[in-house]
């Protein structure tokens, strides 16, 4: 799912597609960066108790600004891996790789070169 959530817009369009196995997902994201509280990134949803999220979140400030790689796991959210995002950058690319049980987020700001963030093992089910 990809959509972008701000205060003043809380019901963003959404991209949905369910999908079964090991897969690469990647988006290419533009965002002018002058909304603060605005949150746009990659989600893995199976319920609202297991998903995975990678998401850029502009907040009120440039120190406020991440890339984070989070994971709700049976009900408890954790933060896998999180970095401070640099105020302004944009076009940006973000990508999911699921190969197996385990999730691997990456970023990049050609789409070409890409950084891993983190990865995680995780109980999502085989179609999402």
């Amino acid at each position: 799912m990809l959509g972008t959530y701000s205060y003043d817009f809380p019901d963003p369009p959404r991209f949905m597609q369910t999908i079964t196995g090991d897969f690469t997902v990647s988006a290419k994201i533009h965002t002018e960066g002058d909304r603060y509280f605005n949150s746009t990134g990659l989600l893995l949803w199976s319920d609202a108790d297991n998903y995975i999220t990678l998401t850029r979140y502009q907040g009120n400030s440039s120190s406020s600004d991440n890339l984070t790689f989070g994971k709700m796991q049976n009900g408890v959210y954790g933060a896998v891996a999180s970095i401070l995002w640099p105020s302004g950058t944009a076009p940006f690319y973000l990508k999911l790789q699921r190969t197996g049980s385990q999730v691997i987020a990456s970023y990049s700001s050609d789409g070409a070169s890409w950084t891993q963030l983190g990865a995680s093992n995780t109980t999502l089910p085989g179609t999402i």
